[in-house]
Formats: structure tokens, C-alpha cells, sequence
């Protein structure tokens, strides 16, 4: 793993545990899925009074970030909102990008880029644009054959 990276994985490492969860999504673009999992099963949903449809959402979201919810479940739930599909796609686009699916995830990060707002859709054009520019970027997640 090239120094950057490397270093990346050992501050996440440092980090408390309380902080871990918010964190692993760079545990998936290390390429680490399986610590990524261990942390996120640990995450216990919190639903928040005024947030209602989104809580339905964001329960998805753990699920599916636990490995308990498939792909095509976890879109069904986000339903119809352009923020809730951004950010499915872009869940998805992650875990299959930590185990070198790169076309998989360049076509998830693709459709989560479309929507016109919201740090999620960010996200997804950052990915999306660094993955055009270099087939193998990430050079540290070997390509999955």
C-alpha cells in the first residue's frame, strides 16, 4: 500500500471508538471492506423525531452498511428522492469499489452524480471524475477479475 494510503488507515486507527463509524467510509476507499463491516454492524440506528420518511431511509442505510440489506433493497427503500437515491448510489458505489468492482462502482458513483445537490452528489462526481481520468485508480485495491 502506497504511503498515503497507509497513513490514512493508521489515523483511522487511532481515531476513538465513538468516531470510528463516521470514519469508515475511508476503511472502503482503502479498500478495507471487511473492517468497514465491523464497525458498521456495531452502529446502532437513532431515529430523529422530525426526520420521518428519512428515518425509514436511514434505517436502510445501517442495514445496508451492515450487510444485512441487499443492493436492489436498499434502492427500493430510497424510493423516489433524488438525495436518498444520491446517497444509496453512492454506499453502494463505495462497497463495490473496496473490492476492486471498479466498473460497478464507476457506474453507481455515475448515477448518484446526476442529482444537483447535496454533499453525497459531491462525492460521487469526485469519485466518478478521478476514476475517468485513471482506469486503476485506486492503485492500492487490486482490480477484481
Amino acid at each position: 500500500m502506497p504511503d498515503g494510503p497507509r497513513l490514512a488507515l493508521q489515523e483511522v486507527e487511532k481515531l476513538p471508538p465513538n468516531l470510528k463509524e463516521d470514519w469508515a467510509y475511508v476503511l472502503l476507499l482503502l479498500g478495507k471492506k471487511e473492517e468497514a463491516l465491523v464497525i458498521y454492524r456495531k452502529a446502532v440506528f437513532k431515529p430523529a423525531p422530525a426526520y420521518g420518511e428519512w428515518n425509514e431511509f436511514y434505517e436502510a442505510q445501517v442495514q445496508f452498511l451492515r450487510g444485512e440489506l441487499s443492493e436492489e433493497e436498499y434502492l427500493a427503500r430510497a424510493g423516489v428522492s433524488r438525495a436518498r437515491q444520491t446517497s444509496a448510489r453512492c454506499d453502494i458505489g463505495l462497497f463495490r469499489l473496496a473490492t476492486g468492482d471498479r466498473r460497478g462502482a464507476r457506474e453507481h458513483f455515475r448515477q448518484g452524480a446526476r442529482w444537483a445537490g447535496g454533499t453525497t452528489v459531491l462525492w460521487c462526481q469526485m469519485f466518478l471524475s478521478r476514476m475517468e481520468k485513471d482506469d486503476k485508480w485506486p492503485p492500492w485495491i487490486p482490480v477484481k477479475k
